[in-house]
């Protein structure tokens, strides 16, 4: 898989845009793992990921969210999709269940989009300045 299809990908996931998923500055980090978790010998995730991304991307907004709810659904690609979009949230590589995983790196935890969507800031990670916990935080949707 290259990175413009994982990003093609990633988005139609995560529900972010390609310009948000870049940045992050992780793609490179994130294909990397998916590669090395999904693409190894005797494995056919990655190939089966392709091809039904391949056979979607192209296709109406209706047809192609149904075929991401396919991929979701499906026995083959489920845990796989999940594991993809959990990593971009979360930074973390999830296997088999949700207390099986580990993170990447100490920036793509920073880098998650789960602090994006919830509005917040990652936890030790970026200093907003002395009294900052005393403001309210901002109206849903504003940017942070």
């Amino acid at each position: 898989m290259n990175l413009p299809t994982f990003l093609d990908l990633s988005a139609a996931l995560t529900g972010f845009s390609l310009f948000d998923l870049r940045a992050t500055g992780v793609a490179e980090q994130y294909l990397d793992r998916v590669i090395a978790e999904l693409g190894q010998p005797g494995q056919a995730q990655l190939p089966a990921l392709e091809r039904e991304w391949a056979a979607i991307a192209g296709a109406s907004d209706t047809d192609r969210q149904a075929g991401i709810d396919r991929m979701f659904a499906s026995a083959t690609l489920g845990e796989a999709v999940r594991a993809v979009t959990l990593l971009w949230y979360t930074g973390a590589w999830y296997r088999d269940n949700r207390y099986n995983y580990s993170t990447v790196s100490g920036e793509t935890y920073v880098k998650g989009l789960m602090w994006k969507a919830i509005q917040a800031h990652p936890m030790a990670a970026e200093p907003q300045g002395f009294g900052a916990w005393s403001l309210p935080p901002p109206r849903f949707g504003a940017d942070t």
